[in-house]
């Protein structure tokens, strides 16, 4: 039973990131290259958290099917079941922080709204940034 509810937590969250960036994706490369290069540590943490997902998905799998990849040691049923839980729960813990706001709204037509939403904030962010630095350079004024 805690590996159904590890299962449904895991593919509920794995599609939000995928589906998120590819929406992203569908508002232009240029927006896209942007974003990459301005929060790539966004990408990186959903890139972190599905393969915590996939990797307490290969140990659920071990411990139901008893596959294994070649080299790995034997465990006991309760030490996979371990393992899968705290990489479920890493894997919501890295949603958590890293997807609080982004996946409110995750249906079908909401993740593209909320791609812009967020493309839309960090336009603002970055514009109110660039108006503070210039409010705050010093003025030259030159005499003769």
């Amino acid at each position: 039973m805690l590996h159904f509810i590890e299962l449904l937590l895991i593919v509920g969250y794995v599609n939000f990131p995928l589906r998120f960036w590819l929406s992203v994706r569908k508002f232009g490369p240029s927006r896209f290259n942007d974003a990459l290069r301005s929060d790539a540590h966004m990408l990186c943490l959903d890139g972190v958290a599905v393969f915590f997902a996939l990797a307490a998905c290969y140990w659920i799998v071990y411990d139901t099917l008893g596959i294994a990849i070649p080299g790995v040691k034997d465990l006991a049923s309760w030490e996979a079941q371990i393992v899968a839980f705290v990489l479920t729960a890493a894997c919501m813990a890295l949603a958590f922080v890293n997807g609080r706001q982004r996946f409110l709204d995750a249906t079908r037509a909401g993740m593209p709204e909320a791609a812009l939403r967020w493309l839309a904030t960090r336009q603002i962010i970055v514009a109110s940034e660039a108006s503070a630095a210039l409010v705050q350079a010093p003025r030259v004024i030159k005499r003769m």
